[in-house]
């Protein structure tokens, strides 16, 4: 006997067709990605949190320390003029490292002194304050070396100027000793006999750079 041939399954084909066609076509747009794979939406949301954290205040406000460097290492570098660069460590204690400044072309790609921490001193840095690079001409190097020599000492102290009364208001600069005290004893609260050398580091700018 003839039969009519079904035409239901090819019907429910095409609607299967049509259906995965709807989907595919969702008007929601997907989210871009930049070129690291962070989403855009992502890249916003990690700024804005980065933005709403509020900065460390810790610094504004702390007290300057007394720096030192042993002297043979000072001595070794008689006849240069020295640059002293400020340096927070992890801590975020401000310390200072020093680069020969004879030829601003040549500088070193590592500090030739690297100064340590000694005795907080009784002075702050406040807002307003500048830390900035600091000298040593090449006379003053090699008087500091001159006492080093004739007082047998075995250390230099970097001493905080008080900013709201140095020679360059606001300026952080430093008075320079010699001792044959070790400074690790300010740690323990020991005492350090120190001579003045007479010389403070100077700002550069304001100070001439001589």
């Amino acid at each position: 006997m003839f039969t009519q041939p079904s035409f239901r399954f090819p019907i429910l084909l095409c609607i299967i067709i049509l259906l995965a066609s709807c989907n595919s076509n969702n008007s929601t747009a997907p989210v871009k990605t930049d070129s690291t794979g962070i989403s855009a939406t992502d890249s916003v949301a990690v700024a804005n949190k980065i933005n709403a954290s509020p900065l460390p205040k810790k610094l504004i406000g702390s007290y300057l320390d007394t720096l030192w460097v042993d002297a043979d290492s000072f001595s070794k570098l008689n006849g240069v003029k020295l640059a002293f660069r400020f340096y927070i460590d992890t801590s975020e204690s401000i310390l200072m490292n020093a680069w020969p400044a004879n030829s601003s072309d040549n500088y070193p790609p590592g500090p030739v002194l690297i100064l340590s921490k000694g005795e907080a001193s009784k002075f702050q840095y406040q807002a307003g304050d500048y830390l900035g690079n600091l000298l040593l001409s090449m006379k003053e190097v090699d008087k500091i070396n001159s006492l080093i020599k004739s007082d047998s000492a075995q250390y230099v102290l970097f001493v905080p100027i008080d900013p709201a009364k140095a020679s360059f208001q606001g300026q952080v600069t430093d008075s320079i000793y010699v001792t044959r005290d070790d400074p690790r004893a300010f740690v323990v609260g020991g005492a350090v006999k120190a001579q003045s050398t007479g010389i403070a580091t100077n700002p550069s700018p304001p100070g001439t750079a001589h």
